[in-house]
């Protein structure tokens, strides 16, 4: 397992398969940044198939922990999707 330093410096070089194995993990075991770059994934369907809701849930996950990035997105989300209520 690395690091989230190592798996935003994957995601910037387009390196999102690596990326995402490196984060998911990290992001499970509730790591905020971890949990953001997921949810960015997510939301803009990078390697993962683009899902509003996965974007959302990880994005809450994130913004429980005081993440300003992810509460920021998660203000963004499609306003049509029912995942987009109950932001925390």
């Amino acid at each position: 397992m690395g690091t989230v330093e190592e798996g935003v410096a994957l995601y910037n070089s387009d390196e999102y398969e690596t990326a995402y194995n490196t984060l998911i993990t990290l992001a499970e075991d509730g790591n905020d940044e971890a949990q953001f770059m997921i949810g960015l994934m997510y939301y803009r369907g990078d390697f993962v198939e683009l899902d509003i809701e996965k974007a959302v849930y990880w994005f809450k996950r994130s913004a429980r922990q005081h993440n300003v990035e992810a509460a920021n997105l998660l203000m963004e989300c499609d306003s049509t999707s029912t995942a987009h209520t109950n932001r925390f």
